[in-house]
């Protein structure tokens, strides 16, 4: 994985894979980034972050980022707060949000705080930080819909109201705006719409364009000049961060039911393909795009019939998963897809061993041998030898899919071919057609 961005109301994840080949997590909290590590990004973006309720991210996980050769990044909210606080152990501070926590010229936590919707619908922000009113307002000033004394008293106006109710509506509808004329709060309220001034999202696109640079330059691992110290709160930290991801002390349990079921021995060797799966993509460098990602993670949810929010969000609080979580279990399967189709071969020679081990081989074998004798063949011919048919492979396709969604879960009739090792789609219509053709004739001969 290359980089990973934490992001939020600020920005979507939509905006952020226009320009940038990422993997886009929630705002961050305590714990995050740490967790982000393990990934073993070369960046990570810092743009959105929790301020109220949930612990913010602590200081020494970024250090401890920096300390292991990961460039981090900030910008636009608490990213520009952490970035100006910690630019001088080497976090990457980017945009005017930044450099104004920097100068010392922005101040307060509340300047880039705002409230926002739930995940479900976007992170949605709903209310306005004041990083965006002041810089709109000294263009409503340029544009002569403001005085400058018009401009500092809703400026200060707007600083008097707590993060949560910073709107405009709410600031031109409070008393203390009465003091302007009329015609110019409503003149600046017909102005807003088109010209008002995100300088959150803008730090945090130009954040996103200095990743894009610095890994089409081949950015090299950061080096720090500073020596990390496991403190014993930083040993208790990461245990506790360690372990939140089972939140509902479940996972010991399900392990626990799953080593008395029948169960156990085949995902015990599921489990060890993902592994090995994983490795292998880490080793080769494989890289899995924005577009790759989106299309498995469509593809399970409409096998798993999750297409709408809520039945996702159920989805994943019912398998203690949060949706990085879920992100990441899809990128497994990505890596398994990969290797697949790398060395289909490897692939049938192991699993004509699980088969054997589970004793599937034998029966499997009896059919195998029994349909070359009903259609006539012997079982010296090969496969691949030209079956007549007379069935359209459209018929066949359907006909064979139709039980299997998503085809079987492959994705496409392509990627089921590749994965088995076939040479070409006549070689699996003509498998195809020998199984329609056994079928049809064991309906024949039972009647």
């Amino acid at each position: 994985m290359t980089a990973i961005v934490f992001i939020g109301p600020t920005i979507s994840e939509a905006e952020v894979l226009s320009v940038l080949d990422a993997d886009c997590w929630s705002p961050a909290a305590q714990g995050d980034v740490y967790q982000a590590v393990q990934q073993r990004p070369r960046f990570i973006g810092l743009i959105d972050g929790y301020f109220d309720g949930v612990a913010s991210v602590w200081h020494k996980e970024i250090l401890w980022a920096l300390s292991e050769g990961v460039t981090v990044l900030g910008a636009s909210s608490m990213g520009a707060l952490r970035a100006a606080e910690l630019s001088a152990f080497g976090m990457t501070g980017v945009g005017q949000i930044f450099e104004g926590y920097q100068s010392g010229k922005i101040e307060d936590d509340d300047e880039v705080a705002v409230v926002h919707g739930p995940a479900e619908l976007g992170y949605v922000p709903l209310s306005e930080p004041m990083v965006n009113i002041r810089p709109t307002l000294e263009r409503a000033v340029a544009s002569n819909v403001l005085s400058k004394e018009q401009s500092r008293y809703l400026c200060t106006l707007a600083k008097s109201l707590d993060y949560r109710e910073r709107t405009w509506e709410q600031l031109l509808e409070r008393p203390g705006a009465n003091d302007l004329p009329k015609r110019v709060r409503q003149g600046l309220a017909d102005w807003l719409p088109e010209n008002s001034i995100d300088q959150k999202k803008l730090d945090a696109f130009e954040l996103l364009e200095t990743i894009k640079r610095g890994i089409a330059e081949g950015h090299a691992p950061l080096q720090v000049g500073f020596t990390f110290e496991q403190t014993i709160l930083w040993q208790q930290g990461t245990a506790s961060w360690c372990t939140r991801q089972d939140t509902s002390g479940n996972s010991r349990d399900v392990l626990d039911e799953l080593m008395l079921s029948d169960q156990q021995f085949a995902v015990r060797q599921q489990a060890l393909l993902r592994k090995s799966a994983v490795d292998w993509a880490f080793e080769q460098n494989i890289k899995f795009n924005a577009g790759e990602r989106r299309e498995v993670t469509k593809r399970f949810r409409e096998q798993a019939g999750l297409m709408s929010g809520a039945g996702l969000a159920r989805w994943l609080s019912a398998n203690d998963l949060s949706a990085e979580e879920f992100k990441e279990l899809l990128i497994e399967e990505l890596s398994v897809s990969r290797l697949a189709e790398n060395d289909p071969e490897m692939f049938d020679a192991h699993a004509l061993g699980v088969l054997k081990l589970e004793g599937a081989y034998e029966s499997l074998a009896h059919r195998a041998l029994h349909k070359a004798e009903v259609l006539g063949r012997t079982e010296h011919e090969t496969r691949v030898e030209a079956f007549p048919l007379d069935i359209h492979p459209t018929v066949l396709e359907e006909w064979f899919f139709q039980p299997r969604p998503n085809y079987g879960g492959f994705g496409s009739v392509e990627a089921f071919i590749a994965a088995h090792g076939l040479q070409s789609k006549d070689d699996f219509y003509t498998i195809l057609a020998r199984e329609y053709l056994y079928l049809q004739q064991l309906e024949t001969d039972a009647g």
